[in-house]
């Protein structure tokens, strides 16, 4: 599962097997304060976002 949001991105990877319910396998969550670079219209303040690969 990914979700984005306007604060934060969260990955969350499960193992599927049927009929057995969902396991946990890793999780990621990272800041990324999209909220920050947005206009009264929606649109983007800034052209371009960084990627970090540091907690």
């Amino acid at each position: 599962m990914l979700d984005i949001g306007s604060r934060s991105v969260h990955l969350q990877i499960a193992d599927l097997v049927p009929d057995s319910p969902p396991e946990h396998v890793a999780g990621l969550k990272r800041s990324v304060r999209l909220a920050e670079a947005t206009d009264r219209q929606g649109g983007s303040t800034r052209p371009r976002y960084a990627v970090s690969s540091a907690p």
